[in-house]
């Protein structure tokens, strides 16, 4: 019973940790960004989907090499990669808080008498 295993921390040099922590939150956000683009193509547009996705990779790139720089230096990257998420996600919010709200109700379907 007291034979735990428990699982290996990473750690290391900080240049390490900077580099893997880059690379873990790049994929934290792949999980938001791909399905978003998914359903904005599907949905909107796949041109401006394409556009509009063409902007995450880059922004990424530069957050983790500015991460891997210097932490303070990523913050230009991750305000150059969060819009496009926010933009896919926020439209399909909306659209569907709009959808709920304002489409007309439908039809009863309990039958009337006529008489």
């Amino acid at each position: 019973m007291g034979n735990h295993v428990y699982p290996g921390i990473v750690s290391g040099p900080p240049e390490y940790e900077c580099y893997v922590r880059a690379h873990q939150n790049t994929l934290e956000h792949l999980a938001l960004f791909l399905p978003g683009l998914g359903l904005f193509s599907v949905a909107v547009d796949p041109l401006w989907a394409a556009g509009i996705g063409m902007l995450w990779p880059i922004g990424r790139v530069w957050y983790a090499l500015g991460y891997t720089t210097a932490p303070a230096k990523r913050i230009p990257g991750l305000l150059m990669s969060m819009p496009p998420i926010y933009i896919f996600v926020i439209d399909r919010g909306a659209k569907a808080f709009l959808l709920s709200t304002l489409s007309p109700s439908k039809p009863s379907a309990t039958p009337t008498s006529t008489g």
